[in-house]
């Protein structure tokens, strides 16, 4: 895999603090510390770009990719009730504050 990137990684570093993201400076995880390697998996999107990359890429069966889809539909399991959970309860507030009368 080829990771683009500006003259130098700081220049990058510059830019991205500055409020530029352009998509095509992608690190890979493993150039992050460990503890922040440790972290990055519990965010789905770490499961989900792993999984795509080894499927489109490397042409990994369905087989393969059972992990990937395991944790994403543990996160799913786990986020989808929740959401909705959370979701209601805002709904109840904002009914009893009266802020959903102006919709």
């Amino acid at each position: 895999m080829q990771f683009r990137h500006s003259k130098s990684i700081k220049e990058d570093e510059r830019r991205f603090a500055q409020g530029e993201h352009p998509q095509e400076v992608i690190y890979p995880i493993e150039v992050f510390p460990g503890w922040l390697q440790k972290c990055s998996y519990l965010l789905p999107i770490t499961h989900s770009l792993k999984g795509m990359r080894l499927a489109l890429l490397q042409g990994y069966s369905t087989e393969a990719l059972l992990p990937y889809i395991l944790a994403l539909m543990l996160f799913t399991a786990v986020m989808l009730p929740l959401s909705l959970f959370l979701f209601q309860k805002a709904v109840k507030r904002a009914k009893m504050d009266g802020s959903l009368t102006q919709y």
